[in-house]
């Protein structure tokens, strides 16, 4: 799975998951065979990751969908054919997006499988699609002159 979306967007989804009690998010992204999402339109779901033994602490669930036609999805693919389900610290995600934010670049997500461990890093490969100069005119394409990589 390869999921590229806006930081300063991701930024604000991940503020609505500010309970302490809330320290994992479980990131969601739904099968995408030849284009085609899933019979809801959902193709990524972030939700709070909750522990059937949590009790009443874990009481309050928060899930925000994304669709294709969303303007934050810059890239999308899942070629596993099914759901892919991870879950990550909500501290250490936060991070490499504030980064990605203050850098102003997108953010990369990748993952192989449910369960598997999750690369986060800074990405510039789709930045010139929604960059627009004062007059409408496409930017150049914006250069990272660094290299960061978060393993979840």
């Amino acid at each position: 799975v390869k999921l590229v979306l806006r930081a300063k967007v991701l930024n604000r989804l991940l503020a609505h998951f500010a309970s302490a009690a809330q320290d994992d998010v479980t990131i969601t992204c739904g099968a995408d065979v030849e284009g085609a999402a899933a019979a809801d339109g959902k193709l990524v779901t972030l939700s709070s990751y909750t522990n059937p033994a949590g009790g009443l602490s874990q009481a309050l669930q928060t899930n925000i969908s994304l669709k294709r036609d969303d303007d934050s999805i810059l890239h999308y693919k899942n070629a596993t054919g099914r759901d892919v389900e991870v879950t990550v610290n909500l501290k250490d995600l936060r991070c490499v997006v504030h980064l990605c934010e203050s850098s102003d670049v997108d953010v990369a997500i990748h993952c192989e499988q449910t369960g598997a461990p999750v690369v986060v890093k800074p990405t510039a490969d789709f930045k010139m699609f929604h960059q627009r100069d004062g007059l409408g005119n496409a930017a150049d394409a914006p250069v990272v002159s660094f290299h960061a990589m978060l393993v979840l």
